[in-house]
């Protein structure tokens, strides 16, 4: 967590490959990955969602997940008997990520026909056809309305029982329900981490946010 401009965005395109360091490493489960370029971070297992949505709007719900399915095999050539895995394999595959996020029903329509809070959930399904080890959620609940922020509060939920996740978000009722460790960022530094009852009450915490309720935050 963080207020706005503190730095958490470019964090995550830093492990992500969007952006290379200008100094300093980043390892990931013991292995460097400075500098790599993203399609080979995702597949050493970094996913991620991103703020504003990023969709293919007029391909299906299916196919959009299936594309991301299939990009973690670098190109390489399928067919219905073949390998790694067979195309039949990755369609299957889609189909358990639809029923994950609850988007069977809807998994052939265009991307632009969901609403809003569903195109959220796309984009998460999208992220974990990578199969990732790290899942990286910036702002799931940026832009929803009530409703939506509980029908993603609750996905994320069940998320965290099967993945490690690291989320960035300024829903702070979200976050202190979520959370087993939370880092507050201010002007690109790190300036405290610990249980959401230790932030709820650190000093440095809530100076970064001016002084406001963290609660409220």
């Amino acid at each position: 967590i963080g207020p706005n401009g503190a730095g958490k965005t470019t964090f995550f395109h830093l492990l992500t490959g969007t952006l290379t360091p200008t100094s300093g490493r980043i390892r990931f489960l013991g292995e460097e990955i400075t500098g790599l370029p993203r399609h080979q971070i995702v597949a050493r297992g970094i996913a991620r969602s991103y703020q504003k949505v990023n969709l293919f709007k007029r391909l299906s719900v299916f196919d959009n997940i299936l594309t991301a399915a299939l990009a973690r095999y670098g190109g390489r050539r399928f067919s219905l008997f073949g390998k790694p895995a067979g195309l039949a394999a990755v369609h299957q595959q889609v189909e358990r990520i639809l029923e994950e996020v609850g988007l069977t029903d809807v998994a052939s329509l265009q991307a632009q026909e969901l609403s809003y809070g569903d195109q959220r959930l796309l984009e998460i399904a999208i992220a974990l056809a990578n199969q990732p080890r790290l899942l990286l959620l910036d702002e799931p609940t940026s832009g929803l309305g009530p409703t939506e922020i509980t029908q993603i509060t609750s996905f994320v939920h069940r998320l965290a029982q099967n993945y490690t996740i690291l989320l960035i978000e300024h829903n702070m009722e979200l976050v202190m329900d979520l959370a087993d460790v939370i880092s507050v960022m201010n002007f690109g530094e790190i300036i405290a981490e610990g249980t959401p009852e230790e932030i709820r009450h650190d000093a440095r915490a809530r100076q970064a946010y001016l002084g406001g309720d963290l609660d409220d935050a």
